[in-house]
């Protein structure tokens, strides 16, 4: 019998984001707003299209950023839970970090990157996953975009080279586009409290001929919001992610470009904040 799809995602939040610059020396990148709301919102509501109902979100840099944008601990009545990283933990560590908060039935959960916007059909991604019981982890990988540094076997699914690093030259030059399926069995793979990113864990498997899969999206919008003109951009652009709706250029924008110029703070200066945001959804947002 093909395993329920996971309620339980856990979005990376706690990167310091020093790309975005001033934006984000007092805000964490995934609180960034758009549109009025946080970006990490659209994560959120990506997420909760496909099943999820709670969310687990690791911070470290200006934790009180998420404390004040999401007072209730909730988005659209789905209970967040913060997990706090002290000392940055990086992916891994940080996935790591989060799972004495899983519960008995969270034999697979979503791990989403908070920084990017994106309209990608997950249905596929799910059911590649779920459909097979030997995956440890699947990640949603494109063709598209930039960087193409994960190298991938589409007739096995699985990954063969990530960043270059096992100087792998054969397979299809692919995206990681920030989201995967992770099954329960892939926490014995990482190591409490080290400081490290996935990509380690993920070639020390490969190397270990353990698989790690991957699975084709090239549908759909993506967008990594990485920089200070990639979140103008968005501002000034916003995709549509939902069709239904029309889309219109940020309000934010003239704030974004104004706290790029702006000078550091001096200690009789108020620091430097994004726009106010509510973490109350609109109305009209679906």
């Amino acid at each position: 019998m093909t395993p329920s799809p996971p309620h339980t995602a856990f979005i990376l939040g706690a990167g310091l984001g020093t790309r975005l610059r001033p934006l984000t020396d007092h805000c964490p990148k995934p609180m960034l707003p758009i549109a009025g709301r946080p970006m990490i919102t659209y994560a959120m509501d990506h997420l909760i299209q496909h099943g999820v109902t709670r969310f687990i979100i690791n911070t470290h840099h200006a934790p009180e950023a998420y404390s004040k944008g999401f007072p209730h601990h909730s988005w659209k009545n789905h209970p967040i839970t913060f997990v706090h990283e002290p000392i940055l933990l990086d992916t891994a560590g940080g996935l790591k970090n989060i799972e004495p908060h899983l519960t008995p039935t969270d034999e697979n959960i979503w791990l989403y990157n908070g920084d990017i916007l994106t309209s990608l059909p997950l249905q596929p991604l799910l059911d590649a996953h779920l459909c097979d019981p030997t995956r440890h982890i699947t990640l949603a990988l494109r063709t598209q975009e930039h960087p193409r540094n994960v190298r991938f076997d589409p007739t096995t699914s699985r990954i063969l080279d990530l960043r270059h690093r096992l100087g792998v030259s054969h397979g299809l030059t692919t995206l990681y586009a920030g989201i995967a399926l992770v099954r329960r069995s892939f926490f014995s793979f990482l190591i409490p409290g080290r400081i490290e990113s996935l990509v380690e864990v993920f070639l020390r498997m490969i190397q270990a001929k353990i698989p790690v899969h991957g699975h084709l999206i090239n549908e759909g919008h993506w967008t990594d919001l990485g920089t200070l003109q990639d979140y103008q951009h968005t501002l000034s652009h916003p995709p549509n992610l939902n069709p239904k709706q029309p889309t219109a250029a940020s309000t934010d924008a003239s704030a974004a470009v104004q706290l790029s110029t702006d000078k550091t703070a001096t200690d009789n200066e108020k620091p430097v904040q994004p726009p106010p945001f509510s973490s109350t959804p609109p109305p009209h947002q679906n």
